[in-house]
């Protein structure tokens, strides 16, 4: 279920504006795209592969988080950080509605 999460945010931030300065909104795909790709892209990606199940389906004998390679338990605290800035940026947009409705 989360990795659903996380796909669908790369998806959502596709699509949504950027703010750039107090004033200044990119609402440009092609230039919400560039800022995109530019910071969070790649980390949002490595989050959302499920590496845990592909190795699980590699070598079934790794039952439990201690059995997978660090590799995977660092990627799942990327994901943990991932996770927070998603609740982050959730709020944010909450205040920016806000703004945008108090200001209509």
């Amino acid at each position: 279920m989360v990795d659903i999460c996380f796909f669908i945010d790369i998806v959502v931030t596709f699509n949504t504006a950027v703010p750039v300065s107090q004033v200044k909104v990119l609402e440009c795909r092609k230039e919400i795209a560039k800022v995109y790709l530019s910071k969070w892209f790649w980390i949002d990606v490595l989050v959302t592969i499920p590496y845990d199940l592909l190795i699980k389906l590699y070598d079934p004998s790794l039952h439990n988080v201690a059995n997978l390679p660090k590799f995977i338990r660092i990627m799942k605290i990327v994901r943990l950080i991932r996770l927070i800035k998603l609740v982050k940026v959730a709020k944010d947009r909450k205040k920016m509605a806000a703004i945008l409705a108090s200001s209509l």
